[in-house]
């Protein structure tokens, strides 16, 4: 039997009538959603009540309306796009293995890793103090070079990828 549809299973009369009530119209045994009411007729003993047209098409409705919103709550916006060690290699700045490189106002450069978020560049650190974002500053991850005992591994390519990412800003 179709998913949506149930067999009556009361006997002809005003009591398989009410378990029908969310139904408005009989036609040849069968209940079927429609505008208005109309309680007058009787189903058939082996009846079959079915949703109408319209509610499979409201019921269509809401399932396309949730798939875009799963759809929209993971997609990132045009500043903001995932990068990893396996996208730099050995030129990778960062102790954490990935995350997401975005830009703020077209200017603030910033890095989300593990649930948090780091200010890549100066711009981005003076604006988290200034609104009291609480970014993190990008040291706590910048590795160290050790090629060059005491210095850091350059961290000038992510920056250059994270201003082309401010340049979508709208």
């Amino acid at each position: 039997m179709h998913p949506l549809r149930h067999r009556l299973t009361a006997p002809i009369g005003a009591d398989s009538l009410s378990r029908c009530v969310h139904h408005t119209q009989v036609r040849r045994g069968v209940c079927q959603n429609v505008s208005n009411t109309n309680r007058g007729r009787k189903h058939a003993e082996t009846g079959i009540c079915a949703f109408g047209k319209d509610v499979i098409k409201n019921l269509r409705a809401v399932a396309v309306a949730a798939a875009m919103l799963v759809t929209a709550a993971h997609a990132l916006p045009p500043t903001e796009a995932p990068i990893s060690r396996a996208d730099m290699g050995a030129a990778w700045p960062f102790t954490v293995e990935s995350g997401v490189l975005g830009c703020e106002r077209g200017i603030a450069i910033k890095f989300l890793a593990n649930r948090k978020t780091y200010s890549i560049n100066g711009t981005a650190q003076a604006y988290s103090k200034q609104l009291g974002f609480g970014w993190l500053p990008v040291n706590s991850i910048w590795a160290d070079n050790h090629d060059i005992p005491g210095t850091k591994i350059n961290i000038g390519p992510l920056i250059t990828r994270g201003q082309k990412l401010c340049k979508k800003w709208p």
